[in-house]
């Protein structure tokens, strides 16, 4: 993607000059082939030269061409904040974990949800036990009221951000016609997220944390 005032027409005989020798055909088939789903909690501990035990604890989750990618945008958005949620904004405040953050990576076709912090050895339980019931409530309970219109609003305002710079309007459109969602995707994506209830949230969760990958990282039992 190109933004700017320059000659077109050299600006293409350059990409050609750069690409004569791209091979012609179909695009290449992303490595690895579709994400296989879990049959099973998945567990992998290893031990470091550490001093405090780390954790990541996360689910599968919707690519952006999803149609429950809004649903995990809304929950990626509750989960992450910094003035209320009970995992980024608590487990830091009562002490339990620090380094406390979410992943979740924007992929077309399918992603996962994550959270990943550091803790000592007295609250590493405690502080993974948080993340573990919170992530399991939300398969079960719908966000209240308040949490809803937050989250939802938050979710709406990050995705248009920055959509009047051209540069970053350009990278986007051509991101979403490249990975074959079209350039209409913010038109789609806007229309499902306003359609969403409280509900629908819930049962995107349940659909997609079926099985967790919990990787500890841990000091060894003789100290680092």
């Amino acid at each position: 993607c190109f933004v700017g005032n320059f000659d077109g027409k050299k600006l293409l005989d350059h990409l050609e000059k750069a690409f004569k020798d791209a091979p012609s055909g179909a695009p290449p088939d992303p490595p690895g082939g579709d994400a296989t789903p879990l049959a099973s909690d998945t567990l992998v501990t290893e031990e470091r030269p550490i001093r405090a035990k780390s954790l990541t604890f996360g689910f599968p989750a919707p690519g952006y061409d999803d149609p429950d990618h809004p649903a995990f945008l809304v929950l990626d958005s509750y989960l992450r904040s910094g003035d209320r949620s009970p995992i980024t904004f608590w487990l830091p405040e009562r002490r339990l974990a620090t380094g406390v953050g979410i992943l979740y990576p924007r992929y077309p076709r399918r992603s996962s949800i994550a959270v990943y912090l550091g803790a000592t050895t007295q609250n590493w339980k405690a502080a993974r036990d948080t993340v573990a019931a919170v992530f399991s409530r939300l398969e079960t309970e719908p966000l209240d009221e308040a949490e809803w219109n937050v989250h939802l609003r938050r979710v709406q305002n990050a995705f248009f951000n920055e959509q009047s710079n051209p540069l970053v309007r350009a990278r986007d459109l051509s991101r979403y016609e490249a990975q074959g969602v079209g350039t209409d995707y913010p038109q789609r994506f806007e229309s499902r997220l306003l359609a969403l209830k409280p509900e629908d949230v819930r049962d995107a969760a349940a659909r997609w944390m079926t099985h967790a990958v919990e990787v500890a990282l841990t000091p060894p039992a003789d100290g680092p």
